[in-house]
């Protein structure tokens, strides 16, 4: 048996969204074809080995409504996409 390997990733839209809005309507629009994207290293091998595929793409890291950590009445919120501090 001879092991197939594949060097490049098939070609996958990217939407780099900077506002709320315009991250759902892409969700929203996309549907299943648009995979969400909040870091995704381990996405990237799926899709190199061709596990899995998407023809789009949505990273949501620049959406600053998604980030950092504030008081709320209800608590503390930490935004999906926060990074943490070293």
């Amino acid at each position: 048996m001879v092991a197939t390997s594949h060097d490049v990733m098939l070609d996958i839209e990217l939407y780099q969204p900077t506002d709320e809005a315009n991250a759902l309507a892409l969700a929203e629009s996309l549907g299943k074809d648009g995979w969400l994207l909040g870091g995704g290293q381990d996405t990237y091998g799926w899709l190199k080995d061709r596990n899995k595929t998407a023809s789009a793409m949505i990273e949501l890291t620049q959406v600053d409504a998604w980030k950092g950590i504030k008081e709320t009445s209800d608590g503390i919120e930490i935004g999906a996409v926060t990074q943490p501090v070293f």
